[in-house]
């Protein structure tokens, strides 16, 4: 007979092992730059108040007017002192700008101001002299 005979295929056999990991590759490039985030929010300013004048001028009995400025607003407090005895205490609201806050009345004499401004931690005092007359 000239010809081969092929029977049935075999079961296959097990597999072999694996072989070893390649090496690691380099990096790729690096990726855009993020958006820009939104700007945070204001950090305090500085606080500063200013009495209108070093001398002020009133009359006896009757309230005296001053006039302030504040950077922001604040809690002010303006003390006038007669030596060093303090004669009387004012407490009011102050507004960024312009403010005016008034002294009851007071007798003849001259007296020391001191114009204290408060906001959270912020503090900030100006002095000044009033000069009261009949």
């Amino acid at each position: 007979v000239c010809g081969s005979l092929i029977g049935p295929t075999g079961p296959s056999g097990p597999g072999g092992p694996s072989g070893p990991s390649g090496a690691e590759g380099p990096a790729g490039p690096a990726g855009p730059s993020g958006a820009e985030g939104p700007a945070g929010p204001q950090g305090p300013i500085g606080l500063a108040v200013a009495l209108a004048d070093t001398r002020f001028r009133g009359k006896a009995r009757r309230p005296t007017r001053l006039r302030y400025a504040s950077t922001g607003p604040a809690a002010v407090t303006l003390e006038v002192r007669k030596r060093a005895k303090r004669v009387k205490r004012v407490s009011g609201q102050a507004r960024p700008g312009a403010n005016r806050i008034t002294v009851p009345r007071l007798a003849p004499g001259a007296y020391r101001l001191a114009l204290t401004a408060r906001n959270g931690s912020l503090t900030a005092t100006d002095r000044a002299r009033l000069t009261v007359r009949r």
